[in-house]
């Protein structure tokens, strides 16, 4: 069983992801921004991790994308971070049923607390689709 919310030094929230795509589809940049909360009584050393996968095959995964930076978090209080632009080539699309394949990357947030481990997690499936 796992630890309580109440129990994890350091929080995500509000993450939020913005895809910009250009050259017809060919190109796309995914912007993601996150507030991290140091819910703690010291200052919280932490390491943020953004992974982006797809499905290739059932049970394989490409890793797209893996950053991890490094952030101080004063105690009891709150920053917004933004993460570097992820760069994708020709990036496999969400297409309307009939259309093509529907396509999702897995978007993986972690912290790490120093001297705690992982504090929290976030977890979510994007689909990025043409517009027509």
């Amino acid at each position: 069983m796992g630890l309580d919310d109440s129990y994890k030094p350091v929080k995500i929230v509000d993450l939020h992801l913005v895809s910009s795509f250009f050259d017809n589809y060919k190109r796309a940049y995914l912007h993601s921004t996150t507030e991290l909360v140091n819910r703690s009584s010291g200052v919280a050393k932490c390491s943020l991790n953004i992974q982006v996968t797809t499905e290739l095959e059932e049970d394989i995964c490409l890793v797209e994308h893996l950053q991890t930076e490094q952030v101080s978090i004063p105690p009891g209080s709150s920053i917004q971070y933004t993460f570097s632009e992820m760069f994708f080539y020709k990036p496999n699309l969400w297409w309307p049923n009939g259309m093509g394949k529907q396509s999702l990357y897995n978007v993986e947030v972690s912290v790490d607390a120093e001297g705690f481990g992982e504090s929290d997690l976030w977890s979510h499936h994007l689909g990025s689709y043409p517009l027509f």
